[in-house]
């Protein structure tokens, strides 16, 4: 009886043991053939990256021994997911996800025969930031001006919601980024929806330069006398007191055009420092030639000048270049009558042509235009009086007719023409008859008439040869000729 009494009296105690106020005790159904009880762990809520334990623990038969944990995000039955090396009575869950979980045990035997946990729900918060400090200042605090801002070796504090704190160097933004404003600045730092500043210092990029040097030249280092400079590709390095930097913009060059023959120094210019680079130019001094002049050359004074027809061309003795356009030409208007010459301007280079100005009157006051003459022209005289105004005189100086150079050069091109089309009508017609008369036999009809008037001549050609008497004859009659002409000159002399 004794013993029976203790025995209770050890139950209860270690009842009373297992149930603190951090447990929640649950029976879960008991499979067939088997007895027992799974305790589990309470619920729990914690913050991400906090700590958790999850237990389980079997009451009544000792023979169940094997666990396995599960973990579910709905908590509809047992619908878990087995957790890989999770066989144990107690289990850490991970916590680096925001979110509510849901886990469960199942305590076996080794004969099959299996006991399921109540569900325990472990819900993790994401910790807020509540604020946030400078914890360390960034290497570089001194910058020029427009260069970017450089964070390496910021580092801020964030206090967290759960009291705890935060050494943060990566996921912060910051503003501004690009320094344009000279003078002492304050950057700003924000994270979780929080701010802090930190100071800085931004001087003057043309005060900090210390000098400036060529790191690789243009593309092109060879030119011919009047080419542009070309600087693609051309990088130039700017020392400053905290360092340097490569550049390609915001420079200039001089000079631009190159217009010497030889070696030549180009003058980089930066923020009022200079470095030199060389470039080759070939060919000699440029001239600008007159290839063909305006067609119209001769003017009446007043005229405007008339550039139709004007070529220009420039070469150095290696290239040249035929010019149309772009030139300016000095005078425009003709003022004064003679041969002037006009100058022709294009860049530095000058060429002149000469043009023939005509005065545009024979006399002073009279007019060289051929006057107009009316159908029935009306003469109207009035007397003279005493107080009769004089009537407007023309000018002294009338306006020159103009001259219409363009019809002349078309009525003779058109006379030509005519001419032309004579001669080749001419032709046409000559050559047809010839071919009428060969058509017909008229030649051969001509030819033997031709024949027959020189008798002599026809029998000598008869055979093709003359004959030997022939030749005799002709040779008595050659000797008779030249002693009658010498007897002629010598009874004149």
């Amino acid at each position: 009886m004794k013993k029976k009494l203790i025995s209770l009296i050890i139950c209860a105690l270690v009842t009373a043991a297992l149930l603190p106020a951090a447990f929640a005790i649950s029976v879960v159904p008991v499979a067939q053939g088997s007895a027992g009880q799974v305790y589990t762990s309470a619920d729990m809520d914690c913050y991400v990256g906090d700590p958790a334990l999850v237990t389980a623990a079997v009451m009544g038969d000792g023979s169940f021994c094997q666990y396995q944990w599960f973990v579910s995000y709905t908590n509809q039955g047992n619908d878990g997911t087995p957790v890989p090396g999770a066989n144990a009575a107690d289990y850490v869950p991970d916590t680096s996800v925001p979110g509510t979980y849901y886990y469960y045990c199942m305590v076996s035997d080794p004969y099959g025969a299996a006991l399921f946990s109540q569900p325990i729900r472990i819900t993790v918060h994401d910790l807020a930031v509540t604020g946030i400090s400078i914890a360390s200042m960034p290497y570089k605090t001194t910058f020029n001006e427009g260069d970017y801002l450089d964070a390496a070796g910021l580092t801020i504090i964030a206090r967290m919601s759960n009291g705890s704190e935060r050494i943060v160097n990566a996921g912060y933004q910051l503003s501004p980024t690009q320094f344009v404003q000279i003078g002492p600045q304050n950057v700003t730092v924000i994270y979780g929806g929080y701010s802090c500043t930190f100071p800085v210092i931004v001087q003057s990029l043309e005060q900090s330069i210390t000098g400036i040097g060529m790191v690789s030249l243009p593309f092109k280092t060879e030119y011919n006398v009047g080419d542009y400079l070309d600087t693609s590709g051309l990088v130039f390095r700017v020392y400053t007191t905290d360092g340097y930097k490569d550049m390609n913009t915001d420079f200039t060059c001089e000079p631009m055009m190159l217009s010497t023959s030889g070696s030549q120094t180009i003058t980089l210019i930066y923020k009022n420092r200079t470095c030199t680079f060389n470039v080759t130019v070939k060919g000699g001094a440029k001239l600008l030639e007159v290839t063909s002049t305006p067609r119209k050359l001769s003017y009446n004074v007043g005229e405007s000048l008339d550039t139709a027809g004007l070529v220009l061309k420039i070469s150095d003795g290696v290239n040249s270049q035929i010019i149309s356009s772009g030139f300016s030409c000095e005078p425009t208007v003709f003022s004064s009558e003679g041969t002037q010459v006009v100058k022709v301007r294009y860049n530095d280079l000058l060429a002149t042509f000469t043009v023939k100005v005509n005065s545009g009157n024979t006399a002073a006051g009279t007019v060289t235009s051929k006057p107009v003459v009316t159908a029935n022209p009306a003469v109207t005289t009035a007397p003279v009086t005493e107080n009769a105004q004089p009537s407007p005189s023309p000018s002294a100086t009338p306006r020159p007719p103009r001259i219409d150079h363009d019809a002349y050069e078309t009525r003779s091109n058109r006379s030509t023409l005519v001419v032309v089309m004579i001669i080749c009508i001419i032709a046409l017609i000559i050559l047809g008859a010839l071919m009428v008369l060969m058509n017909t036999g008229a030649l051969e009809r001509l030819k033997a008439m031709f024949q027959k008037s020189s008798p002599r001549r026809q029998d000598r050609y008869r055979d093709g040869y003359y004959e030997p008497s022939e030749w005799e004859n002709d040779r008595r009659d050659y000797e008779q000729r030249s002693r009658d002409e010498d007897r002629y000159w010598r009874d004149r002399d």
